[in-house]
């Protein structure tokens, strides 16, 4: 069976190429939507408010050239607060400048798949924190940030923005 034989089994939708920038930009919100809805799942609403407290720095961090703050984030949200760690990572020598997020799967900064030094040299902050103090990893979707948020048992987060 050739691989034609095989994409034509399948019986695929035709992939249609808009001609216009309107067109792809209409598709291109498609695509965010299918892949949001069947892959990645959809983003949560912004929080009504969010704080931020350091708790620790460490100034000679990256030979000092990137001062590594612990800080701890609180996030409120219609159904609750929910608080967490984050490393943060700033350049002293380029303000302002764009930030990396790391989710790591260990609580560890820096982490041995995370290039800190490199990327703070080149200008970049970096921010991270570990999967497991934003929820555990058990599919009940209740406990930390998730319990905060509108969850459904597959993991999707609920586009509901409030009350009622």
């Amino acid at each position: 069976m050739t691989l034609q034989d095989m994409l034509e089994a399948r019986a695929l939708p035709a992939v249609n190429f808009p001609s216009t920038a309107t067109g792809w930009w209409r598709r291109h919100m498609e695509l965010q939507q299918l892949l949001c809805g069947e892959a990645y799942g959809r983003l949560p609403p912004p929080p009504q408010q969010l704080s931020v407290r350091e708790v620790a720095v460490d100034e000679r961090f990256c030979a000092g050239n990137a001062p590594l703050h612990q800080l701890r984030m609180t996030v409120t949200l219609p159904r609750g607060q929910f608080t967490f760690p984050v490393s943060l990572a700033v350049p002293t020598a380029h303000r302002p400048c764009p930030l990396v997020v790391f989710i790591s799967f260990r609580p560890n900064m820096p982490d041995k798949y995370l290039p800190v030094e490199e990327l703070t040299d080149r200008g970049w902050a970096v921010a991270s924190f570990c999967y497991l103090n934003v929820t555990s990893d058990n599919s009940d979707f209740h406990d930390g940030l998730a319990g905060a948020l509108e969850v459904d048992r597959y993991g999707n987060v609920n586009a509901h923005r409030g009350p009622g």
